[in-house]
């Protein structure tokens, strides 16, 4: 029985980093904004902390109550976005719920903004970039491609929809509630970040396609997971990311990149 190839995002990560490291890093900080104490948030952002100090970013973390109003928190990130000690925000998501994600996104500076949640600032957002070089490390020439990306949201399938747009051969683009499975089992390339653990399955996939797997989550028995069921889809894809150790290590390098980028020192 065929076996995929596991695609190392924390290998690619590292060359990432390493990279970085050789550069004289940006004199400012990066700051994160965490409204509230999501256990998810929190370790996402140490994991952050721990990728910047390794390239000499000095990080810093601004807390708000989950009490905080939409208007005050609007205040605050536009108060950031001033500081001239600060080169980089990333808004840590999700937020409250009573608290409007898009009014926020607005208050962002876009010469700050290195998760490009915007959608004008100069890089791409990080987890396109790590398509990109997914498909780079692996010579996926993505003109030849059909590829498939399952679900629109904001941090994953809309920007990864945005880049391949023009540069496959075809694409076919989906939310998990409008479900398209006759044209993943033709992809070649599947992008999947829908959150819904191991949603992909073996018999849905292309023999010898690329699975690049952004979700995160946990089985019904506890089990952390991503939205690809590994055994079944490792039987017939030819690539596929492990989750953890997949994507998320290389999100954050290239989160990084954009920070060095957006300060004029890549």
């Amino acid at each position: 029985m065929m076996t995929a190839n596991l695609i190392n995002g924390r290998r690619l990560a590292d060359e990432i980093l390493e990279e970085l490291a050789k550069k004289k890093p940006p004199e400012k900080k990066l700051a994160a904004v965490l409204v509230g104490d999501n256990l998810a948030s929190l370790s996402f952002l140490r994991r952050k902390e721990e990728a910047a100090r390794r390239v000499g970013i000095a990080f810093t973390l601004r807390s708000f109550s989950v009490a905080i109003s939409e208007t005050e928190l609007a205040k605050e990130v536009s108060r950031l976005g001033a500081e001239e000690t600060i080169g980089g925000i990333v808004l840590q998501l999700p937020l409250p719920r009573h608290i409007r994600r898009e009014k926020i996104i607005e208050m962002l500076s876009v010469e700050k903004d290195v998760d490009n949640l915007t959608g004008r600032a100069s890089v791409l957002q990080p987890s396109a970039r790590a398509v990109e070089e997914i498909a780079r490390a692996h010579n996926l020439d993505l003109g030849t491609l059909h590829a498939a990306v399952i679900g629109q949201g904001l941090l994953i399938g809309a920007p990864i929809t945005r880049f391949l747009t023009g540069r496959v051969r075809a694409l076919t683009a989906f939310d998990v509630s409008n479900q398209q499975w006759d044209a993943v089992k033709t992809a070649d390339l599947v992008v999947t970040g829908t959150g819904v653990p191991e949603l992909l399955r073996g018999e849905l996939i292309k023999e010898r396609a690329a699975v690049v797997d952004f979700g995160y989550g946990r089985t019904a028995d506890g089990k952390l997971s991503g939205d690809v069921h590994m055994p079944s889809v490792a039987s017939r894809a030819a690539l596929v990311t492990p989750t953890p150790g997949g994507t998320g290590p290389l999100v954050i390098a290239c989160l990084l990149r954009n920070f060095f980028e957006l300060n004029g020192v890549y």
